[in-house]
């Protein structure tokens, strides 16, 4: 099982800088800290606890695979290549830019919010290319 969000282990989620926690809204590209504030019009969301999932995760059968950031799971996956790859079929396309751009903002902007978890049942643990590198241990 994979889970892809952004969010913290409980000892990142819990310290004393997220004193008033992680609850966030979003409405016309602009952020907030009040739910009840543009009600029916804005997402409301709060970060993931990973420790959590891990726990029931376990508690369910599930065993840990891995905890990385999407930056690092994505570079052992080999995207800059990909990047390299797409730069030179591009050269022929008009969305090329767009294409390169997108890409860098998954890795680099949004790399680090976002974490990578990685649980299994009933498989041999094995070594994933995505968690080969800079894998943190469970969250």
């Amino acid at each position: 099982m994979i889970t892809i969000d952004y969010g913290h282990s409980s000892i990142d989620l819990y310290h004393n800088s997220r004193s008033s926690g992680t609850l966030l809204c979003f409405s016309k590209h602009t952020i907030n800290e009040d739910p009840y504030k543009n009600i029916g019009e804005q997402d409301i969301t709060t970060h993931v606890n990973f420790s959590a999932l891990c726990l029931w995760g376990h508690k369910n059968g599930l065993a840990y695979c891995g905890f990385t950031t999407q930056q690092n799971f994505l570079l052992n996956l080999g995207f800059i290549e990909y990047i390299k790859q797409a730069a030179v079929a591009g050269q022929e396309s008009q969305n090329h830019a767009k294409e390169i751009f997108l890409i860098e903002t998954l890795i680099i902007e949004m790399g680090n919010k976002f974490k990578v978890l990685i649980q299994h049942k009933n498989i041999p643990n094995q070594q994933l290319k995505g968690l080969k590198q800079h894998a943190s241990s469970m969250p």
